[in-house]
């Protein structure tokens, strides 16, 4: 994407906005005009306020430049109890659950919007982090190939049809023959759609 120069400063103005919270859709197609864009992907996440219930919200938007129009939202919550927080103890671990719980309820957001496009047809949620061979799983799209397969939580999917999978960034094509690694057990699954 290119943007003139001049116009530069106008559109760091209007993603700032973006970034408060305070946006409305005429907003967005603003941007998106700015920069020159077709669609507009925007997320905003909020935290609850400290000594309350740990809360975390996501929501993801895509929106049409030309029309304005919503192709795609989610909104995502985590609530973790406040009680594991005190039993815990630190200021600091709240700080690890709160980034923890953001970056779950970002993964299952993004989840469903690749899946909304096409590119997640098995309807998982990876973890993203670390560097195992495969791919993990957080969870899955309630619903989903995966979930009615019988997949679960933590399985890490070692095959795609015979071959190896190196991380999460291979896409997975439904139907499929799956072998996971489910709390050390190889598991055979096949996925349809």
């Amino acid at each position: 994407m290119y943007v003139e120069r001049e116009a530069l400063h106008a559109v760091s103005e209007e993603v700032a906005i973006q970034y408060s919270g305070r946006v409305d859709d005429s907003t967005m197609v603003h941007i998106g005009k700015l920069t020159g864009a077709d669609s507009l992907l925007t997320y905003r996440a909020a935290m609850g306020a400290p000594g309350e219930p740990l809360t975390v919200s996501h929501e993801l938007r895509v929106l049409t430049i030309e029309s304005g129009m919503t192709l795609f939202r989610q909104m995502t919550t985590a609530t973790v109890s406040p009680t594991v927080l005190q039993v815990q103890g630190t200021q600091q671990l709240q700080q690890s659950t709160r980034y923890l719980a953001l970056e779950k309820v970002a993964a299952y957001g993004f989840a469903a919007l690749t899946a909304a496009f096409g590119d997640n047809g098995l309807g998982i949620v990876s973890d993203r982090g670390g560097s195992q061979k495969g791919i993990t799983l957080l969870g899955l799209l309630e619903g989903s190939p995966a979930a009615r397969a019988g997949l679960q939580e933590d399985d890490c999917i070692l095959e795609v049809d015979h071959r190896p999978v190196a991380n999460w960034t291979e896409p997975i094509r439904v139907p499929a023959h799956l072998t996971v690694d489910r709390h050390g057990q190889r598991v055979e699954i096949t996925v349809d759609d």
